[in-house]
């Protein structure tokens, strides 16, 4: 049994490298890119790179996605339970994928190297504060001019980030650009389901 699971993890290992080794680099390149920012960037420090528009500006931040903390009173429990849930279904998309047009997946490794970047620091990254949370170092300041009132958007992320968002954005491209290719596969499986009504 052991030796028929090597073997199609080294099978599968062949045919997903060019996936594994984006997620392992881009794993690799976030987590580096962290450490380094936390060990020389102050908290709350501004050091403008492109005029007032682009920054590095280090904080740790404790807000979940979409503010959805209340969720639990555990926020670390939380955010445990939410990575592996995320890992868990990419990872099925980038395995039931496997063999396929790269492009379908690609952006599976993306989101999942996003996923696990941000759900360490969630839970082994600690501020002075007390909290848990992710290590922010890069800002983007937008200036919006509406009827001479001038808004500004302030954006604070890393490398896991723009790694789910161009994930995210290849995913919907994907969806339009090989929507016959998926609902055939979508079919296919639906064929392999076994449907048991209740007695």
């Amino acid at each position: 049994m052991f030796k028929s699971i090597t073997n199609k993890t080294w099978e599968y290992i062949k045919i997903a490298r060019i996936e594994l080794i984006i997620i392992t680099v881009i794993i690799m390149f976030d987590l580096l890119s962290k450490g380094i920012a936390q060990h020389t960037i102050n908290n709350k420090q501004q050091i403008f790179l492109i005029s007032k528009y682009f920054s590095f500006y280090f904080s740790i931040n404790p807000n979940s996605t979409f503010g959805l903390d209340w969720l639990m009173e555990n926020p670390r429990l939380y955010f445990t339970i939410k990575t592996i849930i995320g890992l868990i279904i990419f990872s099925y998309f980038l395995y039931r994928f496997r063999g396929k047009c790269v492009l379908l997946r690609l952006p599976f490794a993306f989101i999942i190297a996003g996923i696990f970047g941000n759900g360490f620091d969630r839970l082994f990254i600690i501020s002075s504060d007390g909290y848990y949370g992710v290590r922010d170092f890069l800002r983007v300041d937008l200036f919006i001019n509406i009827s001479g009132n001038v808004y500004t958007v302030i954006t604070n992320f890393n490398i896991a980030d723009v790694s789910l968002d161009v994930g995210l954005v290849f995913v919907i491209y994907t969806l339009f650009k090989y929507k016959s290719d998926i609902e055939k596969w979508v079919n296919k499986y639906r064929k392999n389901v076994i449907i048991q009504k209740p007695q």
